[in-house]
């Protein structure tokens, strides 16, 4: 029997469902016109780009790499990935605010607190799967040591996941699950 040689790892893709999960349903929350607006909610749109994107310190090629992600939806609920290899994963949800230079994180499982500064750039030389880094300072999900993360056009929309990955959505009817929020 042949072996086919899958584009997208199963276990990178059940990572991006659910980072997908977690953006969708910070997308489906209703949002105020801006001259409606809160102020604070103002402030945050300045720093946009942070918001509903699966950042990752590298892009994982085989199952046994490791490597960090995070995910920060529009809502101020984030959740932080530390993906031990393919068969473990720690996840951790947190509340945060961003302005346009700083987060602040609230973790409720411990009580832990950080505000810490960040800054959004384009990659002058874009890679195959990244073309924007962010720069977290004083990281706290990565022991307050400054971390860079990416994203790239795959991992900012569930509509831009690689076709497999969208068709094991469709599969398991999560993706109507999504859409119908």
């Amino acid at each position: 029997m042949n072996k086919v040689r899958r584009l997208v790892p199963g276990w990178f893709a059940t990572m991006i469902v659910a980072s997908a999960a977690v953006c969708m349903y910070g997308l489906s929350q209703p949002q105020l016109p801006a001259d409606q607006a809160p102020t604070a909610l103002v402030e945050t749109q300045a720093a946009k780009d942070l918001y509903d994107v699966l950042w990752l310190d590298k892009y994982p090629e085989m199952q046994s790499d490791t490597f960090k992600a995070y995910s920060f939806t529009s809502d101020n609920v984030g959740i932080t990935m530390d993906f031990h290899s393919a068969f473990k994963l720690t996840l951790e949800l947190f509340e945060f605010k961003a302005s346009n230079t700083h987060i602040t994180y609230h973790f409720p499982h411990d009580g832990r607190r950080a505000n810490v500064s960040y800054k959004i750039e384009k990659l002058k030389k874009p890679t195959k799967h990244f073309d924007a880094s962010l720069t977290i300072e004083n990281d706290p999900a990565n022991a307050g040591k400054t971390t860079v993360y990416f994203t790239g056009p795959n991992f900012r929309s569930l509509h831009n996941l690689p076709t497999p990955i969208q068709q094991q959505l469709e599969r398991s009817g999560a993706l109507q699950q999504l859409e119908n929020r």
